[in-house]
């Protein structure tokens, strides 16, 4: 009898110049067959055969579609018509030089389906260099179970990107009906900078987010990786911001939540344009989350 613990679960997975990739996306594939998943695989380049070569080994598998094409998107291009493809109701994007852990999407899913107004359940991440050798201890964030599951304010939902409270964006699983159903797919900023932790931020906006303490995530650090080519610009912080608020305005009907998210929103954005940091935040006492009274703490998560 199959193992259908992921049956209404997809694994997405896109692909670019992967072939280095290729035995740790297969690991992911495997790891999420055995439990009844779907997989959903997406190249929109074609620069190596990767995609021949997992549909010659998966190509017969009722629960497994590769979609190749030629269009050059970008990688926002790509994870989002992964998204738009999937049909199940939970999902997660697996990048392919990282290693869902084994068991971890199984665990994140139950504890989705434990708490219904949650659209994201995450946990911890292992990091590592190319040659899975782990970072050294400074290399890891210095972060808290208690700062992922932040009160379902709008005080919470700024401070997941404005605090840096939530290091990583593609370590959960999310419920993808919601994401679906409310076009909460991902925006483009200037240079696609901190594009998927924007988008993380957004969720928030939709439900609340779940902490399980345990490694979900092999995570692989190398010079080529995506986030090493981000240049912090004024006019990259600038358009942060604009791309913030437009989730905000897009997700929250109230006028004065609204009001009070594109103060706190642009207030940091230009604070940063004109210190042009390398990192987001961390700024000795100073608070990202506006201090101006009320409207913050209302809170923001719409009826399911």
């Amino acid at each position: 009898m199959k193992n259908q613990l992921l049956q209404d679960f997809t694994c997405l997975i896109p692909l670019y110049k992967s072939k280095r990739f290729l035995s740790i996306i297969e690991e992911n594939i495997e790891e999420h067959l055995k439990y009844g998943a779907h997989v959903l695989v997406s190249d929109m380049h074609g620069y190596d055969d990767v995609p021949e070569m997992l549909k010659a080994r998966y190509g017969q598998h009722e629960n497994v579609v590769i979609h190749v094409g030629s269009n050059g998107g970008d990688w926002v291009d790509n994870i989002n018509f992964l998204i738009r493809q999937t049909e199940t109701r939970f999902a997660r994007i697996v990048p392919h030089d990282d290693t869902a852990l084994p068991g971890s999407s199984a665990a994140l899913v139950a504890l989705l389906l434990k708490h219904p107004d949650a659209i994201l359940a995450t946990g911890e991440a292992e990091l590592l260099d190319v040659q899975g050798k782990p970072l050294p201890a400074a290399f890891h964030p210095h972060i808290l179970p208690q700062a992922y599951t932040c009160p379902s304010t709008l005080d919470g939902a700024l401070s997941f990107l404005w605090l840096g409270k939530f290091p990583g964006s593609f370590k959960g699983v999310f419920d993808a009906q919601v994401v679906r159903e409310r076009q909460l797919y991902i925006k483009k900023t200037p240079g696609l900078v901190v594009a998927d932790h924007l988008w993380v931020n957004a969720l928030f906006t939709a439900g609340r987010f779940e902490f399980l303490p345990m490694k979900v995530l092999a995570k692989r650090f190398y010079p080529e990786s995506t986030h090493k080519s981000w240049r912090y610009t004024p006019e990259v912080y600038l358009g942060i911001g604009d791309v913030l608020y437009e989730y905000f305005r897009e997700q929250i009907a109230d006028e004065g939540l609204l009001a009070k998210a594109r103060f706190v929103i642009y207030h940091n954005a230009i604070r940063r344009a004109r210190y042009c940091s390398d990192e987001i935040g961390h700024y000795p006492g100073y608070n990202a989350v506006s201090p101006m009274e009320g409207g913050g703490n209302k809170p923001i998560f719409p009826p399911r």
